[in-house]
């Protein structure tokens, strides 16, 4: 019996032992690891965020300004969670075990009944597209009053100055279980001081045609909507210039789980996408990773920002070859597509993206001076209703 009790005692004060080393070497080790982390993500930045299947947000650069509006501490809270080592890993073994038990679970009804329209959270899944329900315009039309008075001050105040309004249409103003769409362009045209012939609109008249010109994954347009309206923003402007012709339709094997998928939670419900080759001429800018992904796309990573550019604040084309005057183009994520085209026949393009406008460049965007610091000549509204429902005061 004092056998069994000096051995009980042993094995316990072992045990002692072990714990208090354990939870010293634990406390040494998270610290460590945590400077390691930051070291490395510091050094070695991530480019790609695989998981979201975007560029990776980078540390900010210190500003007394962006500290003082929390734009600094948001952007270092994003690039911490994109850099730290580790963090994409866990969050893409959380995601995939999630994502593999609902579609798991869905999967025998979306096969056997691909004519119907699942609801699955806040999205439809239908013939293997992720479709949003549409959103409510009249909570948000104070919001597009707002900005649509901002852009008419400026209309107003510049009559040498050609405005244009191009609207892009998709699932998020089409019901395509019911057929009902939501009067957003319509709405936008009767507020806005633009003449009708002006004013175009990127139009879906049937789930088939948005089929062909949309991703399955994501909200964006796929290389065939995206050219469709770069040619009728060519006619729209009245540009007289040859449009620019795909060269070929490249392949991308890199599997995308696009934006939408992303935030469902269905990251892997992937898709695989093709884009056109284009010869553009020398623009003096670099946005985007076409060159790169289609040097190599059978290895390449491919997401629709990554390929075709962020959204960036301000960006500037320049194209010495072209005698077409200056373009001010007003937009979202949809003009990433075919910024790079459109910059192709005029001799200087500005993008601005008024989301990340001042943020940015560190100023507010004071339209009436852009326009005089940087001689327009025709100003396109090329937008979603994201540009409107923001409620993005324009300044002059």
């Amino acid at each position: 019996m004092h056998n069994v009790r000096s051995i009980k005692g042993h094995f316990q004060a072992f045990m002692s032992i072990i714990c208090k080393h354990t939870g010293l070497l634990f406390s040494i080790a998270v610290p460590l690891f945590l400077i390691f982390s930051f070291i490395l993500a510091i050094c070695q930045p991530k480019d790609i965020n695989y998981l979201e299947n975007r560029p990776a947000y980078q540390f900010p650069s210190f500003t007394l300004q962006g500290y003082l509006d929390s734009a600094f501490q948001n952007d270092m809270e994003n690039a911490l969670s994109d850099q730290i080592f580790g963090a994409q890993w866990m969050k893409k073994q959380f995601n995939f075990l999630n994502s593999s038990i609902v579609l798991s679970l869905l999967k025998p009804a979306l096969v056997a009944h691909p004519e119907l329209f699942f609801q699955y959270q806040d999205v439809y899944i239908h013939d293997g597209y992720i479709l949003w329900q549409p959103f409510d315009l009249e909570p948000l039309k104070p919001a597009f009053v707002s900005t649509a008075d901002s852009f008419n001050s400026i209309i107003r105040k510049n009559p040498d100055i050609g405005f244009y309004l191009y609207f892009v249409e998709s699932d998020a103003v089409i019901d395509f279980q019911s057929g009902k769409r939501n009067p957003v362009y319509e709405y936008i045209c009767q507020l806005m001081d633009i003449p009708e012939e002006r004013c175009a609109k990127f139009a879906i008249n049937s789930f088939p045609q948005y089929e062909t010109e949309f991703y399955k994954t994501d909200h964006h347009w796929n290389n065939k909507g995206s050219y469709r309206g770069y040619l009728e923003i060519l006619q729209l402007l009245e540009c007289k210039d040859v449009p620019l012709q795909p060269l070929e339709e490249v392949f991308i094997s890199y599997p995308m789980a696009g934006t939408k998928a992303v935030q469902v939670g269905l990251t892997e419900l992937k898709e695989t996408c093709s884009v056109y080759r284009f010869a553009y001429p020398e623009l003096h800018v670099q946005y985007g990773h076409q060159e790169e992904v289609l040097s190599n796309p059978e290895n390449s990573f491919f997401g629709y920002e990554y390929f075709y550019g962020t959204n960036k604040g301000l960006l500037t084309f320049f194209n010495e070859n072209s005698e077409n005057g200056n373009l001010l183009i007003i937009g979202d994520s949809f003009d990433n597509a075919i910024l790079k085209l459109i910059a192709s026949h005029y001799s200087h393009t500005y993008s601005v993206d008024l989301r990340n406008y001042e943020a940015e460049t560190g100023t507010s965007f004071r339209f009436g001076s852009f326009l005089e610091s940087y001689q327009i000549d025709n100003v396109l509204i090329l937008a979603s209703q994201v540009v409107f429902c923001g409620d993005y005061i324009v300044e002059d």
